[in-house]
């Protein structure tokens, strides 16, 4: 499940196999219709530096309530640290391997530290 709504509620990446976060991987979403209109992200694994990366473009014709993005790391290793735009994030769950985004419009540079 690479976009998933529930409620008024944006989830991507919810579902990925771990496998497809292996070092060196890549997955793009571009265009995907939501309720919340259209949007991008891609998601880069850098696991030989120790981090996820993604950069997303949420949907700006109707926010969502709560914009999700999801970090399965292959080896289930928690998330220590997230930066959003480059500055620290704290809006994230390690055990769910969630990072809760802006539902704000702008496009947005996530990444995870493991």
């Amino acid at each position: 499940m690479l976009v998933m709504e529930m409620g008024d509620d944006l989830y991507l990446a919810r579902g990925t196999p771990r496998r497809w976060l292996e070092d060196g991987k890549i997955i793009a979403v571009s265009r995907a219709p939501s309720y919340c209109g259209e949007l991008d992200y891609q998601i880069r694994s850098i696991l030989s530096q120790g981090r996820i990366e993604a950069t997303v473009n949420p949907p700006h014709r109707r926010p969502p309530a709560n914009l999700y993005l999801r970090f399965r790391h292959p080896q289930q290793k928690l998330i220590q640290r997230v930066t959003l735009n480059g500055q620290p994030w704290t809006e994230f769950d390690s055990t769910k391997e969630w990072i809760k985004l802006p539902s704000t419009a702008g496009k947005f540079e996530v990444a995870a530290y493991y």
